[in-house]
């Protein structure tokens, strides 16, 4: 059965046989996996249906209880399906019943599916079957009986007739004279009726018109055959009756079988419709969860899912690394076996997250492992058609907190720093006004001593004020400087033998350094300068003697360094300068002061408190980093990184003393400041110059346009109202690209100056300037224009 619905692809009725223990049939019909159009059908397998016989046919059992005839079902093969005796289901055949040849007929028009009545002999008993086939199930239904009982009246009226018949062939012996003619006649007639009536002729029975005996029984048998015939119609009658029911059972059992097989396919398809469906919602919902994984995954908070009673149900692959474990050791476990500073708040949690409250906490400060440490905590419940728990979110700040410190003292030093630049700037006007009138007013008295004593004072009270402004500057970042490749060794060899002669003698000075040729790109007077305000610094914090150390080495960052570094660094090689004191140490409220101008612990008149300004300055012009580890009683100790380079020095032009130098021509000073002007003008009048001046950019240029053919040298301000001097530089050099220019100022970004260079500016003088400086810059300017 299985190989036909395989090949035919149909529902198809095995063999009876023993199945699964008991006599049964089993339907196998495919199982179609989809249905497509203009495709066949995908075969995913077969389902067995397996009818038991005597379920299958007990309603017949039920309607035979009170009926002689015995009903059979045949299979295909012959074998007995159904049988009044249960011994011969599945263990005989038809032909079983008799050996008469005729029976062996009739179950091969059975088993090729033809209907038919027929008699046969068992044991020289007659008997009939009349049988129909069930065509789809491949079965034959039949019913039979004892033959003699259809025959019985007629046998009885046959035994009855002979008798007759003798008595009356006694009767004719007597009477053979008389009626041996008709007698004769009525006899053949009997005789005939009698030899049909044995073939099974039910045909009309002549009557004997006669009140003879032979009359009489001629009546008698034409009743008896009368009878026969109507109980053979009644018999046919129920015999038509019972294969009409035969035929609706067969009819009702294919129509069974339809819907068996109808219901099969919508079961199949419909089944087939909800597996497809659900494995489509199973794997929208496993896309969906891994989603929402793999967003909770990337969160870089700690996510812990927790019940109402605080047991862990889910963690984020944060909290997996923070808490070292894998989320199936935690789940279930108490959060705060895992987060034991928020112990103390695990009933107020639980209490937000049953009261469905939101409860966030910004900056919570906690100690882990004996160190502060900031947190942001939020609380978030988990709500359904009721409270099923909460979410804990932590967010580990200190490092913000920390860069946040950083970045304010950074602001607040910046700020400091333009506030020193504008200082310093005002301040390089007025020390340019008193030394160039120190100056004038020196080379006017030359023969008075006592004056001479007084301006040289004046004169070395503005130099040391000169200092203190280059140092503003530094700070803030300002001014021109050079850039030199120098070898911090080098440089921590002079600081230190310059320190051995001035420092108290209870102090060692110790140097280590783990490989030669440490270069960096700097202004060698600013890096000597940093190295010796630290080793002063250091030793004045060993009052009663103790060690300064120097220490070089070479060191890679890495860009995580960098990243999480407050200084403005990029990965690379880098110098790293230690310079480590045994003295008091700095205490751990004033270490963020340190590098602040004009922030000092000493007494009143023991410093300006620009030194630490100074050195923090010069590490981040030139892209370093300072820090600073520090412990009370036991030392400090300043860590600096400096890029190392491989490059060759670009070196600017640098102005040198010489002698005063006299020439002539027409100078034009651009300068807001009417002291600069003055000074600067009588300066260079007792030059041998011719001097025009103009109080502003604007003014300036058209003074220039107005003398360009006698002005030999323009000298400019930066900074001005109306006209900078950048702005002044290019409109003249428009005018007269051949005409010498510099600038004078009492600060100016050293980039903005190298541009200014490149487009023809000839130099660079820094305010507060002498005489002698502004002699040489001015007769190498002219020099240079005369010679091109």
């Amino acid at each position: 059965a299985w190989q036909l619905a395989k090949e035919q692809r149909r529902p198809v009725l095995s063999h009876g046989d023993m199945y699964f223990g008991e006599p049964s049939v089993i339907v196998v019909a495919p199982a179609v996996s989809s249905y497509v159009e203009h495709q066949d059908p995908s075969l995913g397998g077969y389902v067995l249906l397996v009818l038991p016989l005597d379920e299958l046919f007990k309603e017949f059992t039920d309607a035979l209880e009170d009926v002689s005839e015995t009903l059979y079902v045949l299979d295909n093969q012959g074998l007995f399906l159904y049988h009044n005796d249960p011994q011969f289901i599945l263990n005989d055949r038809l032909h079983s019943l008799t050996s008469d040849v005729p029976l062996d007929n009739i179950e091969a028009a059975m088993k090729d599916q033809r209907s038919g009545f027929a008699v046969y002999k068992n044991h020289k008993r007659s008997n009939y079957l009349s049988f129909s086939p069930v065509v789809h199930a491949g079965w034959s239904l039949a019913m039979g009986g004892d033959y003699s009982e259809i025959r019985s009246e007629i046998s009885r009226i046959s035994y009855s007739n002979i008798i007759v018949i003798a008595v009356g062939l006694l009767l004719g012996l007597l009477l053979l004279y008389i009626v041996v003619h008709r007698v004769d006649r009525h006899i053949e007639i009997l005789r005939e009726t009698e030899e049909r009536i044995s073939r099974g002729d039910n045909k009309p029975f002549p009557q004997i018109q006669s009140s003879s005996e032979i009359g009489l029984l001629s009546k008698w048998m034409g009743s008896m055959v009368n009878q026969l015939r109507d109980q053979h119609k009644n018999l046919e009658i129920i015999v038509e009756e019972r294969t009409t029911e035969l035929v609706r059972t067969n009819e009702e059992l294919e129509q069974t079988v339809d819907e068996l097989n109808h219901s099969n396919d919508t079961l199949l398809h419909t089944r087939e419709n909800l597996e497809i469906r659900v494995e489509e919602r199973t794997q929208e919902l496993k896309n969906s969860h891994l989603y929402i994984r793999n967003i909770i995954d990337s969160i870089p908070s700690l996510i812990i899912a927790i019940d109402t009673g605080g047991r862990i149900t889910q963690v984020n692959f944060e909290a997996e690394k923070y808490f070292g474990h894998a989320e199936k050791r935690v789940i279930g476990e108490s959060f705060t076996q895992y987060i034991p500073y928020l112990q103390d708040y695990k009933d107020e949690i639980l209490g937000h997250i049953a009261q469905e409250q939101t409860w966030e906490s910004v900056k919570y400060e906690v100690e882990i492992g004996n160190k502060k440490n900031y947190l942001d905590i939020g609380i978030f419940p988990l709500v359904t058609h009721e409270v099923i728990g909460g979410v804990i979110r932590l967010d580990d700040i200190t490092k913000e907190v920390v860069l946040e410190d950083s970045l304010r003292q950074s602001q607040k030093l910046e700020g400091i720093g333009q506030i020193a630049g504008g200082v310093a700037h005002d301040f390089n006007n007025m020390l340019a006004g008193i030394l160039g009138g120190a100056e004038l007013l020196q080379n006017h008295v030359a023969h008075d001593q006592e004056a001479q004593e007084y301006i040289s004072m004046i004169l070395d009270s503005a130099d040391h004020a000169a200092v203190l402004t280059r140092k503003l500057l530094s700070f803030s970042h300002r001014g021109v400087r050079s850039s030199e490749k120098i070898d911090i060794n080098h440089t921590i060899d002079g600081a230190m033998s310059l320190l051995e002669r001035s420092l108290d003698k209870s102090i060692e000075l110790l140097k280590y350094q783990d490989s030669e040729n440490l270069i960096i790109l700097a202004d060698p007077t600013e890096n000597f300068n940093l190295l010796l305000n630290l080793g002063i610094n250091a030793a004045q914090a060993m009052m009663q003697g103790g060690t300064l150390s120097f220490k070089t080495f070479m060191v890679e960052l890495d860009g995580d360094y960098c990243l999480n570094s407050t200084f403005n660094i990029i990965p690379g090689k880098y110098v790293e300068i230690r310079v480590k004191d045994t003295g008091t140490g700095i205490k751990k409220e004033i270490q963020k002061q340190i590098f602040e101008p004009f922030f000092t612990t000493k007494d009143k008149g023991g410093g300006t408190g620009l030194g630490l300004a100074a050195v923090y300055a010069t590490v981040l012009r030139y892209k370093g980093e300072i820090l600073l580890i520090s412990e009370e009683n036991i030392g400090s100790e300043f860590i600096i990184h400096f890029p190392m380079t491989f490059k060759e020095n670009e070196e600017s032009e640098v102005l040198t003393d010489i002698t005063y130098e006299h020439h002539q021509g027409c100078i034009l000073v651009v300068d807001d400041e009417r002291v600069i002007r003055a000074s600067t003008k009588s300066m260079l009048e007792d030059l041998g110059y011719d001097v025009l001046l103009a109080e502003d950019g604007r003014r300036g240029l058209e003074i220039f346009k107005e003398n360009q053919e006698t002005i030999v040298l323009v000298i400019l301000d930066m900074i001005m109202p109306v006209m900078n001097g950048t702005q002044c530089f290019k409109a003249i050099k428009e005018i007269s690209p051949e005409t010498p220019i510099f600038m004078a100022s009492g600060f100016a970004k050293e980039e903005d100056i190298k541009e200014l260079l490149s487009q023809g500016l000839f130099g660079f003088l820094q305010k507060p300037y002498k005489m002698n400086d502004l002699s040489s810059m001015v007769s190498r300017a002219i020099d240079k224009s005369n010679n091109s």
